[in-house]
This record gives structure tokens, C-alpha cells and sequence, in this order.
């Protein structure tokens, strides 16, 4: 029994191509887009396992995330915009109508009120 074509590949690194025990690398294999994490270990009679997964599924799981996170926080955006709009609104309505009620006060109408502004709290 043989080892992986792959093998001169993924051991690229290694001055001698021979895998170091518990070594690790992503690797490219020539005809598939996604790579493959590849663990090797070998045992002390010289033989190695090797073991492969593609990395198709983290990358769908990152994929799925990052739109979720976008989606969640444009969300979240839009929200706080829309919140501050309305609070900056009902503030400035109120001092408008302080505005227009100090301009129809002449400086000898002292008849004319400032509206009642409710105390928040």
C-alpha cells in the first residue's frame, strides 16, 4: 500500500518530503476548486495515515455568517436611523413651537404664553 500522490506535495516543506508526526497543511489538489485540510501521522514502524477534508464546508458556514452578520446589522442600522429621526423630530417640534410663540409675543403683547412643555421623567 502506497502513499497519496499528493504526498511529495504536502510535504513540499520538509527538507527530506518525509511528514513529520501530526503535521498539518491545506493543500491544493490539481481538478478540485475547493482545497483539503490534510492531517498526516505516522507511527513508529514508519507507516502514516493520512487523513483529508475538504475545507467546502467552513467556507459555506463563513459564507452563511457573514451574510447573516451584514443582514442583521444593516438591519440594526436602519433601526437606530430611523429612532433618531423620530427623537430629533418630536425635540425640534417642541422648540418650534416655542420659536413661533415667542415671535408673535411683541415687545408690547405680554398677553401671549409659551406653551406648556411636558417635564420627561
Amino acid at each position: 500500500m502506497g502513499r497519496p500522490q499528493f504526498q511529495r506535495g504536502f510535504f513540499a516543506g520538509n527538507s527530506d518530503g518525509e511528514p513529520e508526526p501530526r503535521s498539518t497543511a491545506s493543500i491544493r489538489i490539481q481538478g478540485w476548486k475547493q482545497s483539503f485540510r490534510v492531517v498526516a501521522h505516522v507511527h513508529n514502524d514508519g507507516s502514516a495515515v493520512y487523513l483529508g477534508l475538504s475545507d467546502r464546508g467552513a467556507r459555506h458556514l463563513l459564507h452563511k455568517l457573514t451574510r447573516s452578520f451584514l443582514a442583521v446589522w444593516s438591519g440594526m442600522f436602519v433601526l437606530g436611523c430611523v429612532i433618531s429621526y423620530f427623537s430629533a423630530r418630536r425635540t425640534l417640534l417642541r422648540v418650534e413651537r416655542i420659536t413661533e410663540a415667542v415671535a408673535r409675543m411683541g415687545s408690547e403683547d405680554l398677553k401671549e404664553r409659551l406653551p406648556r412643555v411636558q417635564e420627561l421623567g
